[in-house]
Order: C-alpha cells, then structure tokens, then sequence
C-alpha cells in the first residue's frame, strides 16, 4: 500500500501544502526530482493541471476547485477554497464521485485502496485554504500505466472536507468530486 505524502518546499521535493497568504507552488513539468517554484495563487485554476471540480458546502455555494492530474506512480491535486470559518479541517479521498447535498452520503466510505487522509489543515481568519498534495501508491485512471490501484475506477472518486471541533468530533463540510481532464 502507498503513501500519501504533503509535503514542504524544499530542495527536490515537487510538491507543497498550505502556502502562507496566497503564495502556493507550482508543480514543474521536469519531473520529481525539480525544485518548487512558488507562485501567487489566485484561484484553482492557477495550478494548470487537469480540469477544475467545483468544492460546494452542503447548502450547494461553491466555496473553491480541486484539480487532480496524474503524477508518476501517483496523483497529484490542488485545491484552493474561499470563505471558511477559520479553523481546523481535514480532507479525505472517499470512495464514490458523488457529492449530493445535504449530506454527501453518495460519496460512500473512504478510499479503502490506499491512503486517504490529508492531515489537519488550518484556515486562517481570510477563509481561504490552498493545498497541494501528491497521493503516493496510486493512479488516476485504471489506463494509467502500473499496477496501482486507480482513482477514477468505475466508481469515481471525491475528497471531502471535515471541520474538527474536537480530539474525535468532525463535522462534514464540503465534497468536490474528482474528474479528469
């Protein structure tokens, strides 16, 4: 089983995770072994991979995209949201590309081929949150050359968003089902 890694901007490293006020790197065309280049991030779109999902709030807002794009012997996905409460958050790849408000049942459980947590993200009192991740073990697509487990296998896939309010209480807050191109 792989694993799923956020990781900071240094030397040889491809990818980063919550970039402090609107800074987020970009993932370079080189390969893994590239250094990160940070860049102004402005909205989903500005990490130029794959095609933009909207993250929508039980009550169907819109509050940001997620994009995934394959990566060697991974996937790699950017998120950006605006308008959160401030406070602490976790994302999780669950198993069904679905997010049918009000609940986001139809995204079933969590991923059970790999790794599925992103860890606690905080969002700052702006609202905004940027994440860039790469999940390790993984493809995005069964055609995806490897023997990985896919994503995108005939049931899809989404990440949700969970606001922790305690040691084990998490409330779900937003789903953005994972597409590709």
């Amino acid at each position: 089983m792989g694993s799923l890694k956020v990781l900071t901007a240094l030397p040889g490293i491809v990818l980063a995770s919550c970039a402090p006020q609107g800074a987020a790197p970009s993932i370079s065309a080189q390969g893994p072994t590239q250094r990160v280049a940070p860049v102004t991030v402005t909205s989903v779109a500005d990490y130029g991979f794959g095609r933009v999902s909207p993250i929508v709030l039980s009550s169907g807002q819109s509050v940001g995209g997620l994009r995934v794009a394959p990566w060697p012997n991974s996937v790699a996905f950017g998120m950006v949201t605006t308008g959160l409460s401030a406070g602490m958050y976790r994302v999780r790849v669950h198993e069904v590309g679905r997010c049918d408000a009000p609940h986001f049942s139809t995204a079933g459980g969590p991923w059970s081929k790999g790794p599925i947590d992103l860890g606690p993200k905080v969002v700052g009192p702006e609202g905004r949150l940027y994440v860039t991740a790469l999940l390790e073990g993984a493809k995005l697509r069964p055609t995806d050359a490897g023997g990985l487990p896919a994503l995108l296998d005939s049931n899809g896939a989404s990440i949700l968003m969970y606001s922790e309010s305690g040691e084990s209480q998490s409330t779900l807050v937003a789903c953005a089902v994972v597409v590709y191109p």
